[in-house]
């Protein structure tokens, strides 16, 4: 059997971030909300499956908060699709969340970063 041979520089591309719910009031969800994120990707070598999603978020006073790192599976063969994480979110404080995420592939290749940001209001 012959192994695929693949350009190991090509990085994914992510694009077209959603969060769900994209805001809060404080001490929705008892202190702390799950929050869904989807976004789209095309990864023309199928080296994802088997790769991270990072998504980095920072609070209102810069403290980080804990840093979601998750393997990615995707169906063998398809270079492009739909990724779906979810992320706790502490609500107890009235605040702006700001957050990136990014994936990386099999062959280390860190795609595009998307931004966004989370509002907890009174």
């Amino acid at each position: 059997m012959s192994q695929r041979k693949t350009d190991s520089t090509v990085k994914p591309i992510i694009s077209n971030l959603k969060i769900s719910p994209d805001s809060a009031k404080v001490n929705q969800g008892g202190g702390a909300l799950t929050v869904t994120g989807t976004i789209d990707y095309v990864d023309s070598e199928e080296m994802l499956s088997g790769g991270r999603l990072t998504l980095v978020a920072v609070d209102s006073n810069n403290n980080v908060l804990p840093t979601l790192n998750t393997a990615i599976a995707t169906t063998p063969g398809e270079k492009n699709g739909t990724l779906t994480a979810r992320a706790v979110i502490p609500t107890s404080t009235q605040q702006t969340i700001k957050f990136s995420l990014y994936v990386t592939d099999t062959n280390n290749n860190q795609s595009n970063t998307l931004t966004g940001t989370f509002i907890i209001s009174p």
